[in-house]
């Protein structure tokens, strides 16, 4: 047996279960492509490609795939059920309250033990200085959860029994965290319609601030992904499920609609896997 499955193993998935190895624990991995799992086989993880022998080889399963669209794909799948009864799960996939709630129900209805969590940095800040996980669920199951999720984030923390909490506080805090970055482009187009320089923009924020970094990166005019930036796909999947989570409650959705705007014309200009400050081309072209 091993102490913990990782399920998915796309930057985040990877990310997480390099962590725990980090940290000398004994880890599972898969991904419905293979090949990702190479990486991490060579520094220690086992690799299984059924995933009802990955599941089984552990107590504790961390799911973190693309959605929650794709999680239930996942569990859906023939013999998973039984693979994952008795089991615990923590998943760790962007979605929303609602997508929570109902993996909670489904994942009760099978006899799993389910957490919900929320990871609040990029991958290559996993682990790091400032870098946080919220969890929400039984107090008693996460207590059962708390020295393997040490793990992950400097701050790791229980924000209570409502399976929907880690997930909202994820999403009220991506609005200011996102919506900053975004008004940072809307910045740099002040500057650059008034011919004053981007680079001093950018000394005007605070040292470290991820706005700071995006006004550099539309200085430097290089939109390739580094470790600690998101892409213009995550950056869309976020406002789409900020624009989804306000739709679905009542509340005013402007502000996730203009951003995703932004990001889907993006997208359709073949940025999706760019830096996300490549957008200011898009408000570039706006009139």
């Amino acid at each position: 047996m091993s102490d913990i499955t990782v399920v998915g193993l796309g930057a985040m998935g990877s990310a997480i279960a390099r962590r725990f190895l980090v940290h000398g624990v004994n880890v599972t991995v898969w991904n419905r492509n293979p090949a990702r799992a190479d990486p991490l086989r060579a520094e220690g993880a086992k690799t299984y490609t059924d995933l009802g022998t990955a599941l089984c080889a552990s107590e504790k399963i961390v799911i973190c795939v693309l959605d929650y669209d794709a999680s239930k794909e996942v569990c859906d799948a023939p013999g998973i059920a039984d693979a994952l009864k008795g089991r615990s799960v923590i998943q760790l996939t962007g979605g929303t309250p609602a997508d929570a709630a109902d993996a909670f129900e489904r994942m009760q209805a099978a006899s799993v033990d389910y957490l919900d969590g929320a990871i609040m940095c990029y991958p290559g800040d996993l682990g790091g200085a400032g870098s946080q996980v919220l969890v929400s669920g039984h107090a008693a199951l996460f207590k059962k959860w708390k020295s393997l999720l040490a793990c992950l984030a400097e701050d790791l923390r229980f924000v209570g029994d409502n399976i929907r909490a880690a997930k909202t506080l994820d999403m009220a805090l991506l609005s200011r965290f996102v919506g900053l970055k975004f008004s940072a482009m809307h910045g740099a187009r002040i500057c650059e319609s008034e011919g004053v320089s981007l680079s001093e923009f950018a000394k005007l924020l605070p040292e470290g601030d991820n706005a700071r970094r995006m006004v550099e990166t539309i200085a430097s005019d290089d939109f390739t992904l580094r470790p600690g930036s998101a892409s213009v796909n995550v950056a869309m999947a976020v406002w789409a499920a900020m624009q989804s989570q306000a739709r679905s409650t009542g509340i005013n959705s402007e502000l996730p609609d203009l951003f995703l705007r932004w990001c889907k014309d993006g997208a359709e200009q073949g940025w999706g896997e760019l830096d996300n400050a490549c957008l200011i081309r898009v408000l570039r072209e706006s009139r």
